[in-house]
């Protein structure tokens, strides 16, 4: 049975499209856990070396730099998956994802002070790691 004015499957299709947007925001969250990882491991490395550490130092920024590029292409993956969404919703009775973006977004709500974009604060861990193994590169030389 389909909706009051919507194509058949039309709901279906929304279904699959926010499920898909969290399936990208799942990935994203396993591929910081694995940079994390190997970021620490680096770390520790070098800690533990008594001669080149340089390596350790360069590959730990290679890594962040590849990190940091990551993040990006997430970002933009989700962006035009939620503009695909946010387009759908224009058919739909509701629109909850622009609704949040809308509460969000607006410049003197009780939320405006306290929220910072998920993708601007996670890519910061990334710019961090790359200035430590920077130090730990001058260390090394």
């Amino acid at each position: 049975m389909a909706d009051a004015g919507l194509p058949e499957g039309y709901l279906d299709q929304y279904k699959i499209a926010v499920e898909m947007a969290d399936r990208v925001s799942a990935r994203r969250a396993t591929a910081n856990s694995f940079f994390v990882t190997v970021q620490s491991a680096l770390v520790t490395a070098f800690g533990f070396a008594k001669r080149h550490q340089w390596p350790l130092a360069v590959a730990g920024i290679v890594v962040a730099a590849a990190w940091w590029l990551s993040l990006r292409s997430y970002r933009m993956l989700n962006g035009a998956k939620f503009e695909v969404i946010n387009k759908m919703e224009e058919r739909l009775p509701a629109a909850p994802y622009r609704e949040e973006w809308a509460i969000l977004d607006r410049k003197d709500g009780p939320l405006h002070k306290r929220y910072a974009a998920l993708s601007f604060v996670e890519q910061t861990v990334p710019i961090a790691f790359i200035v430590l193994n920077g130090l730990l590169l001058e260390i090394a030389l």
